[in-house]
């Protein structure tokens, strides 16, 4: 048995000296060529009889001929030898990120679309309420979908904080949060909003992605008779109670001790590839949907640095109005695109062009070098009717592909079906394989 040992440690000794001997003959050609010009004869003979030396004993190389190997290296290697990994890396990380920075700004980019102003054509962040029992993990990663659930530390009963007017006007919300950063995946940092929800005397925090829209989940979850689902009509109804300085709106509702009140998911808005190369050569045409960027609208400037997505429904000279759900650019129904058609059609599931904002008063006119821009959600969109045309510099590319998420969160929904047989057949067959039956 000990034979067996001892033959099995000089095997392995035999394979490290092995690949060590290989390492340093790919070390001494670097040096050759990149230190050609500054090394002396003397030393580049040195060089080249220890790579033949090693190479002729690659079998079995000797420990002593890899040390001498090592210590010519340290003489003559300069910066090249021993190697640092850093300086070694840096220019091929410096390249990669100049690359991708190149693409970034001059090709192609991504974007996720937090908002519904574009649905059906384009789908926004939502929330499935309630939550879908059973989905896997990969159901989850497939449909875009993060599970949240809030649990009752006591029994009480269940209440929503609410702003008053000026902390409302401030933070443009009646509902009171606090604005942070979360790793998303341990890459890159997220914006979201950490709300709270009383039960009996104690807060529990819930945190959501700063465009997901709260209010609509609340009023889904706790005032659903109220078809508005806006908050400022639950507490024109039910008059909020002070405690602690605390404005709280009841929901007449009650939670008990260890009960999940509250379990929805968080569905992903659609992820596009936008190309942003093309706009620096082809003038934007009507029907077209674009991303541009809010610094260049003046009416947006002062808030976040931000990119819309919308769809153009009209250039500089034109006049825009909206009759009997029907968009008119200069007294014409505009069916500048298959989209534009179903919706001045009121095709389901698009329901139509409403004259809101700036178009409330009658047909407006374009100024030159800007575009009108609306989304296919009409009633539910914030564009040029609040805005204002938009420079078409702003305009910085075109969607071109849908990335993610790659299946309905439910696929009977017909919103969202646009997802290829092939993959909702596996996600069925996963939901059944993993779920064991």
């Amino acid at each position: 048995m000990a034979s067996l040992f001892a033959l099995y440690r000089k095997r392995k000794e035999q394979g490290l000296a092995r690949r060590e001997a290989r390492r340093l003959r790919s070390w001494i050609r670097r040096v050759q060529n990149f230190q050609r010009d500054i090394l002396s004869g003397e030393d580049l003979r040195a060089l080249t009889a220890l790579a033949d030396r090693l190479r002729d004993s690659a079998r079995f190389p000797p420990k002593e001929l890899c040390g001498e190997a090592r210590q010519l290296l340290l003489r003559v290697g300069g910066r090249l030898f021993p190697s640092r990994s850093l300086a070694e890396n840096a220019e091929a990380f410096l390249t990669a990120a100049i690359l991708a920075l190149t693409v970034r700004v001059f090709f192609f980019q991504i974007f996720s679309i937090p908002t519904n102003s574009m649905w059906p054509s384009y789908k926004g962040m939502t929330a499935e309420y309630p939550a879908v029992v059973g989905r896997t993990p990969i159901g989850h990663f497939l449909c875009g979908a993060t599970s949240h659930d809030l649990i009752s530390p006591e029994s009480g009963p269940i209440r929503i904080p609410v702003n008053g007017s000026a902390q409302a006007q401030k933070q443009r919300s009646l509902l009171p949060y606090e604005e942070m950063r979360r790793w998303q995946w341990g890459l890159w940092p997220s914006p979201v909003r950490r709300y709270e929800l009383f039960v009996g005397s104690r807060a529990i925090p819930i945190e959501v992605p700063r465009e997901f829209d709260m209010e609509q989940l609340l009023m889904r979850r706790f005032f659903p008779d109220i078809g508005s689902g806006r908050i400022a009509d639950a507490i024109a109804l039910h008059r909020p109670e002070i405690q602690r300085g605390q404005l709280l709106l009841s929901t007449g509702q009650r939670a008990e001790k260890s009960e999940a009140f509250l379990f929805f998911e968080v569905i992903h808005g659609d992820v596009l590839l936008v190309d942003r190369f093309t706009p620096h050569f082809v003038r934007p045409r009507r029907g077209r949907p674009l991303v541009f960027a809010t610094r260049s609208v003046p009416a947006l400037r002062e808030s976040d640095d931000r990119y819309y997505i919308k769809r153009l429904v009209a250039l500089g000279g034109d006049e825009v109005a909206v009759r009997e759900g029907k968009l008119l650019v200069n007294g014409a129904e505009a069916n500048f695109s298959a989209a534009m058609e179903k919706n001045n059609s009121k095709r389901p599931p698009f329901n139509g062009y409403f004259p809101l904002g700036s178009l409330s008063s009658g047909a407006i006119p374009v100024p030159k070098g800007h575009g009108f821009v609306l989304g296919d959600n009409s009633a539910y969109s914030y564009d040029s009717r609040y805005f204002g045309a938009i420079p078409l510099k702003a305009v910085i590319g075109y969607p071109r592909l849908h990335l993610y998420p790659f299946l309905p969160a439910q696929n009977n929904d017909p919103k969202t079906q646009r997802s290829p047989d092939k993959i909702r057949r596996f996600l069925h067959f996963w939901e059944r394989y993993a779920g064991g039956e």
